[in-house]
């Protein structure tokens, strides 16, 4: 029997929805693609504006696509591939004035996470360690990035029976 990863999602919109809008988002790969494991993107949009819920929500479908398609043959990484290029193309939201964004993409590949974030999204890796549940907080961005979406990836391994959390 081989160990796989599962992924479930809870979601409960927060209090203010007047102001703010979530956007979650997880792919199962088809059977093509399920070497490369997972997508997910956690988006929180405050003094939302439609338009940039619209850009948020294409960006989130331009990293799954890159990802998606690209070769695993590459030298870097398809998520990391994906990153880069939505952070060059990411100016017409920093732009925006009126919304505040917070992000967090990431992928899970067999035993390994990937992710980038920008704003106050935590992201919790919790592990068995002996008979004891240990927690760590993987995600302490200092700094949000004036001229791109993301500054950094996050990279590690998950292993069977390890939660990670994001919120």
């Amino acid at each position: 029997m081989r160990d796989i990863v599962e992924i479930h999602e809870f979601f409960v919109q927060g209090t203010d929805t007047d102001q703010t809008h979530v956007l979650l988002h997880i792919s199962e790969p088809s059977a093509d693609e399920e070497n490369k494991g997972y997508f997910f993107a956690l988006c929180e949009i405050i003094n939302r504006d439609e338009k940039v819920i619209s850009q948020v929500q294409k960006m989130i479908d331009e990293v799954e696509a890159n990802y998606y398609d690209t070769g695993s043959e590459e030298k870097k990484n398809a998520f990391e591939q994906s990153i880069e290029a939505i952070n060059r193309r990411s100016h017409q939201v920093l732009q925006n004035s009126v919304s505040k964004i917070h992000l967090l993409f990431g992928v899970i590949e067999n035993n390994k996470i990937y992710f980038a974030s920008r704003g106050p999204i935590s992201a919790h890796l919790i592990y068995h360690k002996g008979q004891e549940l240990r927690h760590v907080n993987v995600n302490q961005e200092k700094k949000t990035p004036l001229d791109q979406i993301f500054s950094s990836l996050v990279e590690g391994e998950i292993r069977v029976d390890d939660y990670f959390f994001i919120t």
